[in-house]
């Protein structure tokens, strides 16, 4: 943990805010916030400066002192814009600052009408020392949009039926999408978080014979409009593209339906994919295999096919446009039966009984 993330735990602790309610305030989500109280990944500036908005602090506080140790006392609940009255100083006497230097000459910078100190104790001569307030209120308070001027409601109007409306391909993959196939000097906690897609109606079918040129043209909205189309109503959200088969695979002239993985650090060892290569000496630029990812060992992926007729293969992950997932595929030819284990073992005993009467 470092000391920003545990600045950030404790204040938001503190306040009696769970990670769902404090990244709402905020403005970001809740698995970021989490990330940067694991210490899994840094604020930016403006993630920052909203952090110590919040607060009523500064970002210089948050980076830099223990707050934990200078201040155990709920008195962190902060509210905002009240000023908090300090002891008078003499010549002889050493004044603590906000940010916890010691200061026997000049006056604390920190004293400003719109900063209050929140390590000052409250003046004992004071007969009304103003209460902390819950930090939800205070934010609700400060961020709360206002609400437009109300106006009469008009009278109800029956609900109008229409006709359902049928997906076109031109509603069908409007997002360009990328694999991110970065990996040096990159740490997986940095990488872009996945964003939550949604279902396509449709799923977009890419045959053999279109291989080479969906290799050139698989980021082109007017190709990808024009191939045909598909549906599997039991999929879930996601993006999905359906490849046919080639002869590398259990089942040739099957139908691969593969869902998009953005990052290479998503591929599970041993799961069954569909990727796109640029290199020039691949026959096809399409092909499935099961994946062992080698990523951060050696910077490639290991391919190897079901078939043993198959050599395993190797690609380095810069050659490597695009990764599908497979999550279903449809045939037109049935599997065969596995074999009757209880036939072969009444196999085994005829034999042992013919061996034995020799």
């Amino acid at each position: 943990m470092t000391l920003v993330s545990e600045n950030i735990r404790y204040l938001r602790k503190l306040n009696g805010l769970t990670q769902e309610q404090f990244s709402r305030k905020i403005n970001i989500k809740r698995s970021l916030l989490g990330a940067y109280e694991e210490a899994r990944a840094n604020p930016n500036q403006q993630n920052m400066q909203a952090i110590a908005k919040a607060f009523n602090t500064t970002v210089e506080l948050l980076t830099r002192q223990d707050l934990r140790k200078l201040r155990e006392t709920p008195t962190l609940s902060i509210p905002l814009g009240q000023k908090t009255s300090q002891p008078e100083r003499t010549q002889s006497t050493t004044a603590i600052r906000s940010d916890g230097i010691l200061d026997a000459e000049e006056d604390d910078p920190f004293q400003h009408p719109d900063f209050p100190d929140i390590f000052a104790q409250p003046d004992p001569k004071s007969s009304a020392t103003p209460e902390p307030q819950p930090l939800s209120s205070v934010l609700n308070k400060y961020y709360r949009p206002q609400e437009p001027a109300r106006e009469p409601r008009p009278a109800p109007v029956p609900p109008v039926i229409t006709p359902p409306v049928r997906p076109t391909n031109e509603r069908v993959q409007a997002e360009a999408l990328t694999f991110n196939n970065v990996y040096e000097g990159v740490a997986a906690s940095q990488q872009p978080q996945p964003v939550s897609q949604p279902t396509a109606p449709l799923i977009p079918v890419v045959l053999v014979t279109q291989f080479n040129e969906y290799g050139q043209r698989h980021q082109q909205p007017d190709f990808l409009h024009r191939l045909p189309t598909m549906q599997l109503p039991t999929l879930s959200e996601g993006n999905y593209r359906a490849f046919e088969a080639g002869e590398d695979f259990t089942f040739p002239g099957a139908l691969l339906v593969g869902q998009f993985v953005r990052n290479w650090f998503d591929i599970a060892d041993g799961q069954t994919y569909v990727l796109l290569l640029q290199r020039a000496d691949a026959v096809r630029p399409i092909c499935c295999r099961r994946i062992y990812n080698q990523v951060k060992v050696k910077g490639t992926l290991l391919l190897t096919a079901d078939r043993p007729d198959v050599p395993n293969q190797e690609v380095a992950l810069k050659d490597v446009l695009e990764v599908w997932e497979v999550k279903a595929f449809v045939s037109q030819q049935l599997p065969p039966p596995a074999p009757s284990t209880d036939r072969l073992r009444q196999l085994i005993e005829e034999l042992r009984f013919e061996v034995e009467r020799l």
